[in-house]
């Protein structure tokens, strides 16, 4: 293998190396940001004994898509439950 072969394969390998961390990252920020949604609701709920998603979504200012995503693992956790 020359030279320049070996060190484009490097550079290969650097990249997909940068991009498994970044991606990892990302990951793990999306999971702290669902952690710190689903405690906002846990303490919205502690003075609402019910709420629609939007009344929650306005309360703690995210998307609705994201109290509908922590709602779900809240009632998987038991913390929630339909009605």
């Amino acid at each position: 293998m020359e030279l320049t072969e070996r060190i484009s394969s490097g550079v290969n390998t650097i990249s997909l190396a940068m991009a498994v961390t970044a991606m990892t990252s990302n990951e793990l920020a999306k999971e702290q940001e669902l952690g710190q949604i689903k405690n906002k609701i846990k303490i919205y709920f502690k003075t609402h004994k019910k709420a629609y998603i939007s009344d929650i979504a306005e309360k703690i200012n995210v998307a609705p898509s994201l109290v509908i995503k922590a709602c779900d693992e809240l009632k998987k956790e038991g913390f929630l439950r339909d009605l």
